[in-house]
């Protein structure tokens, strides 16, 4: 049976007052498969988010919405609600697992509570439109207070002032001038987490448009698992090992669909010890696509280095910032 069949078929079965499970049912029974149905019957019976049937639920209503999202063991009403749902249940259980590169398993709603934590710090922002703005006005009031007693203090005593923010200590190291900057630390941290947030929705939202996965958080079992595979590209660095920023999903192409990963690897180069210790830490973008066939070959391409430029490979591709960046 065909989608377009299919689709009919769901459509008359709505018409006669069938919900989305009966329908569901129905089309398992005639050996239609889960991932035939789920998405046509998604068409016709769009799942409701958490934060919508706290909305639509009077007894949500009466309990702080906010919380209720973060923490739905909580609230057993939205339990229920959740599993009565229509789609809801199956569609974290039967639908089709996104590619991963380390084997894993990855489903659409795998991340669902990392994404609720988003989706909930926005609905709040957005029902106080102020909140931000008074924030903002509010650190700024305490960095325009704290550099106001930096100039009475230097008013009262210009060389003892001097003399505390210049002076270093016992390992060589002047700690003391870095307070200058304290009095500005709380709100540039502020407008650091608001940043955050805005680039989190955005990719949240292009990641639902899509129906893709998205993971906002830092994963350091995901990258325990991506090591394990791939050890030349992710067996790097001493600390803080992760990968964040994770996409799944696929898109097409010439009437094709590529499944694809791409995240952001994390990694700190811890070196030395004591005095001479210092480290850095590494960013480094990862995308890979599932090919259909095995490579016998290793194909490794990096940028050019300034000897190499002297030289042409020859071979040329589609892109010219491509060719002019690797060949």
């Amino acid at each position: 049976m065909n989608a377009e069949t299919l689709r009919k078929v769901v459509q008359q079965q709505k018409s006669l007052g069938k919900n989305a499970e009966e329908i569901k049912t129905l089309a398992n029974s005639a050996g239609v498969i889960d991932t035939q149905i789920l998405p046509i019957l998604n068409e016709f019976f769009p799942i409701k988010t958490n934060l919508e049937l706290i909305k639509t639920t009077p007894k949500l209503k009466k309990k702080t919405e906010l919380d209720a999202l973060l923490h739905p063991e909580k609230h057993p009403e939205l339990k229920k609600l959740t599993t009565t749902n229509n789609l809801v249940t199956h569609t974290n259980i039967t639908d089709n697992p996104f590619w991963d590169p380390s084997g894993s398993q990855i489903y659409l709603k795998k991340f669902e509570r990392e994404n609720a934590k988003i989706r909930a710090q926005f609905e709040f922002y957005r029902k106080h439109p102020g909140k931000i703005k008074f924030m903002i006005i509010l650190w700024s009031i305490v960095a325009i207070l704290g550099y106001a007693l930096l100039f009475f203090w230097a008013s009262l005593d210009p060389e003892g002032i001097i003399y505390f923010f210049l002076r270093s200590s016992s390992d060589g190291d002047n700690y003391n001038f870095y307070s200058l900057f304290f009095p500005g630390v709380p709100l540039i941290i502020y407008l650091v987490k608001i940043r955050n947030l805005q680039k989190d929705l955005v990719k949240k939202l292009v990641a639902d448009k899509n129906h893709w996965t998205y993971n906002p958080a830092k994963n350091s079992s995901h990258w325990q698992a991506l090591k394990l595979k791939f050890p030349d590209i992710f067996a790097q660095g001493n600390k803080n090992q992760n990968v964040q920023d994770e996409f799944w999903g696929n898109f097409k192409q010439n009437q094709k669909s590529t499944q694809f990963y791409s995240s952001i690897f994390e990694f700190t180069e811890v070196l030395g010890s004591g005095k001479n210790r210092s480290s850095r830490t590494y960013y480094k973008t990862i995308f890979s696509i599932k090919l259909n066939k095995n490579m016998i070959h290793k194909l490794e391409i990096s940028p050019k280095n300034g000897f190499q430029r002297l030289f042409k490979s020859g071979q040329s591709f589609e892109s010219e910032q491509f060719n002019q960046l690797f060949l």
